[in-house]
């Protein structure tokens, strides 16, 4: 019995990790889109602290790559392509 609802549990994990990734990379950004969003993130071209980066990305930790307590260009540019990027309809809006 425990053997079934261990197999159970990892079946729906394997089956919810796989189906977030693929989210991920249906929502993913291209170059053009992302530097728009980076540009209302960040007008400035400063590093995005976690306050200043909720309104944008979907998970903090995922995206500060170097974990120094700040988004910089590069990593946002890296979260943009795993869809790690928001691009709800007010940015959109805004984009265009």
């Amino acid at each position: 019995m425990k053997l079934a609802k261990l197999t159970c549990a990892a079946i729906a994990l394997t089956f919810t990790l796989g189906v977030g990734a693929a989210y991920a990379e249906d929502n993913a950004l291209d170059a053009d889109a992302c530097k728009k969003v980076w540009a209302m993130a960040s007008p400035n071209g400063e590093t995005l602290s976690k306050d200043k980066a909720v309104d944008y990305v979907t998970n903090f930790e995922m995206v500060d790559s170097n974990t120094d307590a700040a988004i910089d260009a590069d990593e946002f540019n890296a979260a943009c392509s795993k869809g790690l990027v928001k691009a709800d309809a007010a940015t959109a809006k805004d984009m265009n």
